[in-house]
């Protein structure tokens, strides 16, 4: 019984570490207003980690299994005779994207955040009092009529004044000087002597004002650099993806991949590279690599129909792998995008909505489940049927790959006069378009010589070998605007005689 219930939680842990990709959560806890002095041995704990401890230094890794760069979780720190004061960092502790950037934690004596907040208050309301009696006194000494009033209203002031100084002091006990500009320094430790006059002085307007001046003019610098670098390294990505082809054409396929994956750290932003990119790995059947790199994909920024070539990519990787429910997962938000897209514009995302119909009939039939294959190749008939009475020479040859595709569904569940009508219709469709190269994209898109592709493509061959022999049967076809003619079906050859024909 201990070891089943071993070997359960063992499985749930399993479950748990394989559900999303895995962030990590850098950061470092130090000591306020020490100069940066590390805290040791705090403790670290949050759900769906393995609690940790801070090092000598100060520096903890949490790492999420569970979770993906860009979620949001909870974090406790604690240390005996310790609290935290940059609390507001942590009710939203976002997991960074890169592994460079690090949560800062800043933490003082139990005790003592209050202690310096109420200090500060007493500091803040001094001077408010101080102010208050000095224009009380000028009020009654130089107003004579209407001094309730005003002494009402000054009285209403004082206590807004107070209301927000308690506010002010608990935001100064959070600050840690370490990180304050010198600037800042100087008129805090003016403000803890009771000089306020000083410090306001020392923060005077025109003061600031240069300042900013002065941080704007390196800030239009730096963006200019940022810019520059920027520029470089598109550049440089294009360089290292030419490297890359001219490679292939060497066979040097090796080398073309390191060449692939420096365009991606030189112009981490260009999607085109990320898809030549995979494109490359599929074809060399480097399936784990490519499902990284559409990983990395989709963790950029991007319109919804680059989204969706990456999830019909990703879904004929994971088939391609016998991942068959994460590839229908793939296919299935593919598809979803798509459709949406296409109700808005048809002409151009109706046949991207055809496509991944088809890639998901086939992986239905591969799984046997006809229905739902059926459904999806019918559904990218009739697409390709709205689409090839606009542009025939674009769809001619999808089309009739979708109908091979019904035909080897029906052939598969004995329905086999539909199976027939459908091949017909297919070899149809292929023969008044044979002047036409069958697209390269397509070799992409179907299965492979064994399947129905393969059957597709010796009708190819046939034809070309033997037009000028096929005469009578040939006559039949007269405009391939009209439906094919029924007279045409009973002297088609059978499916078994067709292949061979």
């Amino acid at each position: 019984m201990k070891l089943k219930i071993i070997i359960l939680l063992v499985v749930l842990v399993l479950l748990v570490v394989s559900n999303g990709y895995g962030a990590v959560l850098r950061g470092k806890i130090v000591l306020a207003n020490s100069g940066g002095k590390p805290v040791v041995n705090a403790q670290l704990s949050a759900f769906g980690a393995n609690p940790g401890v801070s090092t000598s230094a100060g520096l903890f890794q949490l790492d999420f299994p569970g979770k993906n760069p860009g979620d949001v979780v909870m974090v406790v720190f604690q240390k005996q005779g310790f609290e935290v004061i940059n609390k507001k960092d942590l009710e939203r502790v976002v997991l960074r994207q890169s592994p460079d950037e690090v949560l800062e934690i800043v933490m003082c004596p139990e005790g003592e955040w209050q202690k310096n907040a109420l200090a500060y208050f007493g500091i803040a309301a001094k001077a408010i009092n101080e102010e208050f009696d000095k224009r009380l006194k000028k009020i009654e000494t130089e107003i004579i009529g209407g001094k309730e009033a005003e002494i009402r209203r000054l009285t209403e002031e004082r206590d807004a004044a107070l209301a927000q100084a308690k506010r002010m002091s608990e935001e100064f006990a959070q600050v840690n000087l370490d990180e304050a500009s010198d600037l800042y320094k100087e008129a805090f430790g003016y403000f803890t002597k009771g000089d306020i006059d000083k410090a306001s002085v020392v923060l005077n307007k025109e003061k600031l004002d240069r300042a900013f001046k002065i941080v704007e003019k390196e800030k239009k610098k730096a963006e200019l650099r940022v810019k520059a670098a920027l520029e470089a390294g598109k550049q440089l990505a294009k360089d290292y993806v030419l490297g890359a082809r001219l490679l292939k054409v060497k066979f040097r396929f090796v080398e073309a991949e390191g060449y692939y994956d420096k365009a991606l750290e030189a112009d981490p932003e260009n999607l085109d590279n990320y898809q030549e990119f995979i494109a490359f790995l599929l074809n060399q059947n480097n399936f784990q690599k490519a499902e990284e790199v559409c990983d990395k994909a989709l963790s950029i920024k991007m319109d919804d129909g680059a989204k969706a070539i990456l999830l019909n990519n990703l879904g004929i990787l994971y088939k391609n792998t016998a991942r068959l429910k994460e590839a229908e997962k793939a296919y299935l938000e593919a598809l979803k995008i798509r459709r949406q897209l296409a109700a808005t514009n048809p002409s151009s995302y109706l046949p991207d909505m055809a496509r991944t119909l088809n890639n998901l009939g086939i992986l239905y039939s591969d799984t046997t489940r006809f229905t739902e294959a059926e459904k999806a190749h019918a559904e990218a008939r009739e697409i390709y049927r709205q689409l090839v009475a606009a542009k025939p020479s674009a769809y001619l040859s999808f089309m009739a790959a979708t109908l091979n595709n019904l035909g080897s569904l029906y052939h598969s569940t004995m329905r086999l006069k539909e199976a027939e009508k459908a091949y017909a219709d297919a070899l149809w469709r292929f023969i008044v378009n044979w002047r036409q190269p069958i697209p390269p994209r397509i070799y992409q898109l179907w299965p492979p010589p064994s399947t129905t592709w393969g059957i597709y493509i010796r009708i190819r061959r046939a034809l070309r070998k033997r037009r000028k022999r096929m005469s009578k049967r040939w006559r039949f076809i007269v405009n391939w605007r009209q439906p094919i003619s029924p007279r045409i079906y009973p002297m088609w050859p059978t499916p078994s005689i067709t292949w061979a024909y």
